[in-house]
């Protein structure tokens, strides 16, 4: 279940300072060893790939459609999100195995990690919005995010697999 408040007091209120500050530690934080750059398929680096088939690197909603076939896994679309306001592009709902799973794709990188870091630690705020939610997993990479709101092992697992560990909750 997804509520949204909507409180004034409750919204963030960003200063300049505050916006340098963060930029700057999210800058040294992404010069690590997954960077900014994806690696070529099948180098070794990068977001995790699928147990299946190693060669599978998510960059896009294509790749991670495709990196769940190649698994096996039977993917389903099931629509619009409802948070595409929150998101700030248009979301995909689908089914993987059953299990329903939103995914926002970004058109660039740098969009990407804006979003992603305007994501509060406990996965509870995406920006100003302040978002009541049961369970949530974010993962990101390239420059998609998906949402997973369980906690399915074997779906926890599998998105982990393509996408990387989550970054929110973290």
């Amino acid at each position: 279940m997804i509520r949204l408040r909507n409180d004034a007091s409750m919204r963030a209120r960003p200063t300049v300072l505050g916006i340098v500050v963060t930029a700057a530690i999210l800058l040294a934080s992404y010069t690590g060893s997954d960077g900014d750059s994806s690696p070529e398929p099948g180098t070794g680096t990068g977001s995790p790939s699928s147990s299946e088939d190693p060669a599978v690197v998510v960059t896009d909603y294509t790749s991670f459609a495709a990196g769940l076939g190649s698994a096996g896994h039977t993917i389903r679309v099931a629509g619009r999100t409802g948070l595409e306001d929150i998101f700030g592009v248009r979301g995909r709902a689908m089914t993987i195995d059953g299990v329903r799973v939103m995914a926002f794709e970004y058109p660039t990188r740098f969009a990407f990690v804006e979003l992603r870091t305007s994501v509060s630690k406990d996965a509870y705020m995406v920006g100003s919005a302040i978002i009541d939610w049961t369970r949530p997993h974010l993962y990101g990479a390239g420059t998609l995010i998906a949402v997973y709101l369980g906690n399915q092992a074997v779906m926890t697992r599998t998105l982990e697999q393509l996408l990387g560990p989550q970054f929110a909750p973290r």
